[in-house]
């Protein structure tokens, strides 16, 4: 540790030292001693220094209190550690204004003794500094020669991590957050939760940005990875609170490096078998048929265990929010990906996720989830990776053979959400997201096939009323028939067909419970006219 202001008054010559002003500034470091005897030997002050004066300098051309004021301005502006003056000479005693402008710079001003010369205040003092000078370049000489030696033994991230504790005197943390990756070594039992908890409680401050470096808290201090705005790792050092050293600086550095290295290393591994996984998903989501034996057999080798049914959920980031623009596109999707990936083990842990062939964020989300814990989750999810805007499509459930009937469902269901979203007004955080089994019309004007997908209609809605009329000879669809020809009017459908209106009224509450629809909604009757429509048609 270099010399701050309280180790230079424990030297000898220093113990009778008086603090005048800038009490809260002790801890400055000091990186030399000089004495200034020259009225115009600003231009030489560095950072770091600690300046010993009688003051005369200051009194040869001006009144010594503003010859103070400007060298106190000065010295302060340049970075310097501190003053110590020989009070009384020319300097009889500290202005208020000047107490006052110390005391909020955090810049000491100390009385020194009268009697000791200039030599016998700073040689002592330079000794000490070259003395631990020395030191740091020694430790920072062992800390590289020591983190090499067990990089070139392969040794494990647990064991370089043991080194670091060694080297900082305090236990340590290593996070991957890409891989779920925690170390702790000895003393700290801390989980991936917490990890989590602390990092969203220091990252949400409005000072923290990508940029940041290192983070002090009372009880740790944090050194952050950042690849482009995106976290993808920290080392924690527990009970470190006060200002690294350059060797303990060094070690911290190290580590952190060789935590990019391991994090790229675990990528290029997880992108290689994400590759593998994006193929059988594609596969999975295509209009090949597969027997169940075949899919979970290829499940297995791409390690993921396969529920019966799922629905299909696809999402789109339209907007670059994480400013890796220079990226090509495919790998831009991946690194996103891997973001969803990762969070969703947390929020949504069945979930299986892939891309598609055309580079859209594929969930395979489990029939137990619906859609409002699907869309609160991708909330949370995009706030916390600051992704400004998700435009989503949902699926309906599915057996595991016949995906690709949930994956047309929410690709449909996708346009509409991004028709939704284009021209919306932007908001901090805004989540489009469709589902399938709410739309209606959009289902034809939608469709790359509106031929089929009205076909699909007709069974979905009409089924069972075509059933219900051949199994009771009834005439529930001739009655809706009607009721639509006559614009949804139950008198006039009454006369029509002979009937009492209290008949008609009967049947449109059976098509109310075969269909699920409610004819005197404006919506659901045109859905039934589409219908009707196309089942007459067909």
């Amino acid at each position: 540790m270099q010399m701050d202001i309280n180790q230079l008054r424990e030297i000898e010559v220093y113990r009778k030292t008086n603090v005048l002003a800038g009490e809260s500034g002790l801890s400055n470091e000091v990186l030399n001693v000089t004495i200034t005897d020259a009225p115009d030997a600003f231009p030489w002050y560095r950072t770091g220094d600690f300046i010993v004066t009688t003051g005369y300098p200051f009194t040869s051309n001006k009144d010594w209190k503003e010859g103070l004021w400007d060298f106190l301005n000065e010295v302060v502006k340049r970075g310097g550690a501190g003053i110590g003056i020989k009070m009384g000479r020319y300097i009889p005693y500290l202005p208020d204004r000047v107490i006052k402008f110390a005391d909020q710079n955090h810049f000491p001003i100390l009385e020194l003794p009268g009697e000791p010369s200039w030599t016998d205040i700073i040689v002592p003092a330079i000794t000490e500094i070259n003395k631990q000078q020395k030191y740091e370049l020694e430790m920072t000489h062992k800390v590289y020669k020591r983190f090499q030696t067990l990089l070139k033994n392969g040794s494990s991230l647990e064991e370089l991590a043991e080194l670091l504790e060694n080297f900082m005197d305090c236990p340590v943390t290593i996070y991957i957050r890409a891989f779920n990756l925690i170390v702790n070594t000895s003393g700290v039992e801390l989980s991936q939760g917490k990890v989590e908890e602390i990092i969203s409680g220091i990252t949400a401050a409005p000072d923290h940005t990508a940029r940041t470096i290192y983070t002090h808290r009372e009880d740790f201090t944090v050194r952050w990875n950042y690849n482009a705005s995106r976290l993808v790792s920290t080392v924690f050092v527990w009970g470190l609170n006060a200002p690294l050293s350059a060797w303990k600086k060094a070690a911290l550095e190290q580590m952190a490096i060789i935590t990019s290295v391991e994090t790229e290393r675990l990528r290029t591994i997880a992108n290689t078998y994400q590759h593998f996984r994006n193929d059988f998903l594609d596969t999975l989501l295509s209009e090949h048929t597969l027997k169940r034996e075949v899919i979970l057999r290829r499940a297995k080798e791409v390690d993921w265990e396969m529920k019966d049914r799922y629905k299909v959920v696809i999402l789109d980031c339209p907007e670059d929010n994480t400013n890796e623009g220079d990226l090509p596109e495919s790998q831009r999707k991946l690194n996103i990906l891997g973001d969803f990936t990762n969070e969703l083990r947390w929020l949504l842990p069945k979930t299986l996720t892939g891309l598609d062939s055309q580079n859209h964020l594929i969930l395979l989300v489990t029939e137990d989830v619906d859609e409002g814990t699907i869309s609160k989750n991708l909330k949370l999810m995009a706030e916390r990776l600051k992704i400004k805007i998700i435009v989503g499509g949902l699926g309906r459930t599915s057996e595991l053979e016949s995906l690709n009937s949930s994956y047309k469902e929410a690709l449909l269901a996708l346009k509409v959400a991004e028709t939704e979203a284009q021209g919306a007004p932007r908001k901090d955080m805004q989540l489009w997201m469709s589902d399938f089994a709410r739309l209606d019309v959009e289902r034809i004007l939608f469709s790359e096939d509106p031929r089929s997908e009205s076909e699909k209609l007709v069974k979905e809605y009409l089924h069972k009323v075509i059933e219900y009329d051949e199994k009771n000879g009834g005439e529930i669809l001739t009655t809706l028939k009607t009721f639509i020809n006559n614009n949804a009017n139950y008198d006039a459908t009454a006369k029509v067909m002979f009937v009492h209106k209290n008949t008609v009224r009967y049947r449109i509450n059976k098509i109310r419970k075969l269909t699920t629809l409610d004819p005197d909604k404006m919506k659901d009757l045109m859905l039934l006219q589409l219908a009707v429509t196309a089942h007459d048609l067909g």
